[in-house]
């Protein structure tokens, strides 16, 4: 037997509750096939199999609390914890724990609100709820930034080994299509207070100490335009050393006052080829109404900035318009080839294209 009583009736129940809130929490929820919870004013226990509660519901299947109570993505709606107890019952089902003798549960497409049925190859679903993982585990808060990687190591640790995937530094990178999809983040920076984590490469959404969003898995019919590698390291200190090697096109620009954003034409250095600023360089403000550039950290004024594209592909909710995907670089130690990433970028794919902007150059980069 099974009822249900509405959101509703029960609205003072279900509010935020400070352990959903802590990051720490997250992976034991993610880890722990069975879980007894005392509220203050009921008790519940979810399994593999069933969810029983004093007040409601008194007892569904796993399999009808994720489909009726799982959101677009692993989120709150509006604060209701059981939101997030079905999405990680899926996230249980799929990755975690998967049952051998039932099909493999695949992403409610109907549910996803940016996606459409085929519009993302099979071989992405499970990076694409790896981003979700990655954006519910940042909303949580954590008493030490450096921990934000130890704290769903566990979580990684337990899927590598059922996706036969490797995984360094918060995304993973056993094929250039994963890497493609761990690069594809965007932070919800906080002002000029926030600071970036120096323990993981900046390429890593682990740098940043701040929510993580993730813009590229919007998109449908991903593309990549970009030649990727990276090469990881494990440093005496504990510290996650690891470079991204890039060849893809790239376009300069300037930083103004505010967030104002310029590209600017570039001359050819006569010793390494890479272009660099002109005296008297004509300029091309960007409209931030139409083209986004998202920073993950504070910059200065009249500071140098590289867009490198990383991919493209369609947004339906923006009426079916092709978008490119860029990171927004700044150089290290006034060098033209080594970099570090500041920002993430979302251009219209025909105003990145635009033949009255300076050519496009395609350049090999190093990300740290």
């Amino acid at each position: 037997m099974s009822f249900e009583l509405k959101r509703s009736s029960l609205s003072s129940s279900f509010k935020p509750v400070p352990l959903y809130s802590r990051a720490w929490v997250f992976q034991e929820q993610a880890l722990s096939p069975r879980i007894l919870t005392y509220a203050h004013d009921r008790v519940s226990w979810k399994c593999q199999e069933m969810i029983f509660d004093e007040r409601a519901p008194l007892a569904k299947s796993i399999d009808d609390f994720t489909k009726e109570d799982r959101a677009t993505d692993i989120i709150k709606r509006a604060g209701d914890p059981r939101t997030t107890d079905a999405a990680m019952a899926q996230l249980q089902q799929k990755w975690i724990f998967p049952r051998l003798d039932m099909p493999h549960p695949r992403r409610n497409i109907r549910n996803t609100g940016y996606h459409r049925e085929d519009c993302y190859s099979p071989d992405d679903e499970f990076l694409i709820d790896w981003g979700d993982i990655v954006a519910e585990y940042t909303r949580r808060k954590l008493t030490y930034q450096t921990d934000k990687l130890v704290a769903i190591q566990g979580i990684a640790n337990a899927v590598a080994p059922i996706v036969s995937r490797t995984y360094f530094a918060g995304i993973w990178v056993d094929t250039p299509r994963a890497v493609l999809m761990g690069l594809v983040w965007s932070s919800r920076f906080r002002g000029a207070d926030s600071r970036r984590l120096d323990v993981v490469p900046s390429w890593s959404w682990a740098s940043a100490d701040c929510e993580v969003l993730w813009s590229g898995h919007m998109l449908c019919y991903l593309e990549s335009r970009a030649d990727i590698a990276v090469t990881k390291d494990l440093a005496a200190t504990g510290k996650l050393t690891g470079e991204l090697a890039i060849e893809t096109n790239v376009r300069i620009a300037s930083k103004g006052e505010g967030h104002v954003f310029t590209i600017t034409a570039w001359s050819k250095s006569p010793v390494d080829g890479f272009p660099r600023q002109t005296a008297t360089a004509s300029k091309w403000p960007i409209d931030n109404r139409e083209t986004v550039i998202g920073t993950d950290e504070g910059l200065d004024e009249n500071v140098q900035l590289w867009f490198a594209e990383l991919a493209v592909g369609v947004n339906h909710n923006l009426r079916n318009r092709k978008e490119v995907h860029c990171l927004v670089l700044l150089a290290c130690d006034g060098t033209d080839t080594t970099f570090r990433r500041v920002g993430y970028s979302i251009w219209e794919e025909q105003k990145w294209e635009n033949e009255e902007l300076p050519e496009l150059k395609r350049k090999k980069l190093t990300i740290l």
